[in-house]
């Protein structure tokens, strides 16, 4: 069991969780709401089996939450996108280099399951199918990569 310590919970961040944690690395978890008081040194890190998201805790994991997950709605996002081993997608000019993972993996893995830029695209081939030439799985290759496996590999 991992428990996912989060500022709060939403059904992107349920799903995502359910697909890299469950679906893929066969591993049960559940989302644990902190308290506003929160102080990750008095936790009880058992085996290690905590992932902080969106909580800054050194020595621990840990990823930063760039809020794509804890959206109500379908919006524009400004991706940046770092094309190295792990192809990292950001909604952040920013890097997080003080989190044990530097990007918010959950964020970048629900954006390319849900295909999220389809939603809001408006450029569409002969067919009046979304032309994929312009979507940036195909622009950075992304469309040859197992990209969410990545993920879960290396988280």
């Amino acid at each position: 069991m991992i428990l996912i310590y989060s500022i709060k919970d939403s059904p992107r961040l349920q799903y995502i969780a359910k697909i890299i944690l469950g679906t893929i690395l066969g591993i049960d978890f559940r989302i644990v709401i902190i308290p506003d008081d929160f102080d990750p040194s008095k936790t009880d890190i058992a085996n290690g089996q905590i992932i902080y998201y969106g909580i800054l805790t050194q020595g621990m994991i840990c990823i930063p939450n760039e809020d794509l997950l804890f959206e109500d709605e379908i919006r524009n996002q400004e991706v940046y996108i770092e094309n190295t081993e792990i192809p990292k997608l950001r909604f952040k000019k920013t890097t997080s280099e003080a989190y044990s993972i530097d990007f918010d993996l959950f964020s970048s893995a629900f954006y390319l399951i849900s295909q999220y830029e389809y939603y809001r695209s408006s450029s569409f081939d002969t067919h009046e199918r979304h032309d994929e030439k312009s979507s940036i799985f195909h622009k950075y290759g992304l469309y040859r990569l197992p990209v969410v496996d990545i993920y879960a590999k290396y988280l």
